[in-house]
């Protein structure tokens, strides 16, 4: 006869309002006999579905994320107009284009509709992009949206298969580390993306907030400690740097947030960056990947039209709504595929706190 364990670890994580744990979930099967590799596969894809369900059931990621925000709010509103703001406001200007160079720029025909989105794709993979949309949420939430790195809803939207704060620099300060799954158009040999990058928050003044994230090569200790390689081992830059240059590529992603308050609940957002995935990636990779990376914004929107209430909904919120529903261009990734248009639908209607 066949035999099978499970174990389930249940632990608390954190304090607050809401309540949330980390389920780790382990089984070790036996079938007894000579059994196709691709059964056992199956097997355990329906095992790993147990842990679907399970969160599914007990998902509370916008109440987290919501939780969340709010504490970041509390420390924007006492965050003061700092001379930081001004090489934060340098660094934008560096990487923003000007109107001349923008004009060699292509329109991004897979943006979302109310985006006004552009890049330039160089070569040996490099290129630079830009897109600008209008988000209803105060200047203060959409901040705070982008500085939590690790939040459910940031995950969701970029499609990161890995989000990680490493260290922390005071309170608007932080390395951070994220992993994407980009599939080369020429067969996926340039699929495994890694970006380390120091992120910085400063206010420019009491309607602009500056987020910048910067390239980094403060990779190979940390990298060490994740992989709980003892200090003291003899070759561990050796091994690190082996370990940083197979899973990074030589990638590298600067990017500057500017976001500037319109309104009580209306914020313009403005990203710019500048790309480099190393050499011999193919202008159509380096094209997906601009697009992916400028998505987030949209993504952004996309989410605060989805959790305004009905009675907080006005005419540019309908029009977002509507237009969010009728998308026909969100191929990204496959993160917006709209290949069941009804099913889109449904499911927006369903997420939207208005509808």
């Amino acid at each position: 006869l066949g035999s099978a364990t499970t174990i389930w670890l249940f632990e608390p994580l954190g304090e607050g309002k809401l309540a949330h744990t980390k389920a780790t979930f382990a089984a070790k099967v036996d079938l007894k006999g000579a059994v196709p590799k691709k059964i056992m596969e199956w097997q355990a894809k329906t095992f790993s579905k147990n842990m679907l369900r399970l969160r599914k059931h007990f998902d509370k990621g916008k109440e987290v994320d919501a939780e969340k925000r709010l504490q970041i709010i509390d420390g924007l509103k006492k965050l003061k107009v700092g001379s930081k703001g001004l090489t934060a406001s340098i660094k934008f200007g560096n990487l923003n284009p000007t109107e001349k160079s923008l004009k060699t720029f292509h329109q991004s025909n897979k943006a979302f509709p109310l985006s006004e989105t552009k890049f330039k794709v160089e070569d040996n993979g490099r290129g630079r992009g830009k897109t600008i949309l209008r988000v209803f949420a105060s200047l203060f939430e959409s901040a705070a949206f982008f500085w939590d790195f690790e939040s459910n809803a940031q995950a969701e939207i970029t499609g990161d298969v890995l989000r990680k704060v490493i260290s922390r620099k005071g309170d608007w300060e932080m390395l951070v580390r994220r992993r994407q799954d980009l599939k080369s158009v020429h067969g996926g040999r340039h699929s495994k993306r890694e970006y380390w990058n120091v992120m910085k928050l400063n206010k420019i003044n009491s309607d602009t907030i500056i987020i910048s994230s910067e390239s980094t090569t403060q990779r190979e200790d940390e990298d060490i400690e994740i992989l709980n390689i003892p200090k003291r081992t003899p070759f561990k830059r050796q091994f690190a740097k082996a370990f940083t240059t197979m899973m990074a590529n030589k990638t590298k992603i600067d990017a500057v947030l500017k976001l500037r308050r319109i309104g009580d609940k209306e914020t313009e957002i403005e990203l710019v960056i500048k790309l480099e995935l190393g050499n011999k990636v193919s202008s159509k990779t380096t094209k997906a990947a601009l697009e992916m990376q400028l998505d987030e914004v949209s993504g952004a929107a996309r989410y605060f039209t989805k959790i305004l209430n009905l009675k907080d909904m006005t005419k540019k919120g309908g029009e977002a709504l509507g237009t969010d529903l009728s998308w026909d261009g969100g191929q990204l990734g496959g993160l917006h595929s709209r290949n069941d248009g009804e099913k889109h639908m449904d499911e927006v209607c369903k997420e939207s706190a208005a509808l």
